[in-house]
C-alpha cells in the first residue's frame, strides 16, 4: 500500500495566531491560521493529495476512488 501524503484545510479564524506557520512549518497565505484539518474528509474543510496522479484530489474522492482497502485492514469492517 503506497503511502498517501496530504495538504490540509487551514483555517483563519479570529483567534488565530502565526504559532502554527512558526513552530509547524504550516504553510498559509493569510495573517492569522488558528488551525489545520490535516487528515479530513469533512465538507467544509478537506484534505487534498498532495502528489502523483490524484495529486489535487480530496481525500473523500480518493478513498470513493480507490475503495476503503487503502485505508488498511482495520477499516474493512466500517
Amino acid at each position: 500500500m503506497p503511502v498517501v501524503k496530504l495538504l490540509p484545510t487551514c483555517k483563519d479564524y479570529i483567534w488565530g495566531g502565526n504559532r502554527l506557520m512558526k513552530e509547524y512549518n504550516k504553510t498559509f497565505s493569510g495573517e492569522r491560521l488558528a488551525e489545520t484539518w490535516d487528515l479530513s474528509c469533512h465538507p467544509d474543510g478537506p484534505s487534498f493529495i498532495a502528489s502523483g496522479p490524484d495529486a489535487g484530489m480530496t481525500l473523500s474522492a480518493y478513498i470513493e476512488k480507490h475503495g476503503r482497502r487503502i485505508l488498511g485492514a482495520n477499516c474493512q469492517i466500517f
